[in-house]
């Protein structure tokens, strides 16, 4: 159905963590179901706002582009902090 080097845009609510060490760090998404995202970033003018999020929930945009071990990998074009974080 889906040919070579097309993906799936997607659009996913979950909150954003930091995992692993400083050396080998990266970005996931956690959803409410518990499915967990790893972010790679397309630009990383993205990295400062990412930092600043930690811990919160954040909708990001962006591609499916495969998986790295059980982690579906997004390729994020744009991500926003979600309104209401802040109780």
């Amino acid at each position: 159905m889906s040919g070579a080097g097309v993906f799936a845009t997607v659009i996913i609510t979950g909150e954003l963590t930091r995992k692993g060490s400083d050396s080998n760090a990266w970005w996931a998404l956690r959803e409410a179901s518990g499915k967990v995202y790893r972010l790679e970033l397309f630009e990383t003018t993205l990295e400062k706002s990412l930092f600043a999020w930690q811990n919160q929930s954040v909708t990001v945009v962006g591609e499916l582009t495969g998986r790295f071990l059980s982690t579906d990998l997004i390729c994020v074009r744009e991500a926003r902090l979600t309104k209401g974080n802040r109780s």
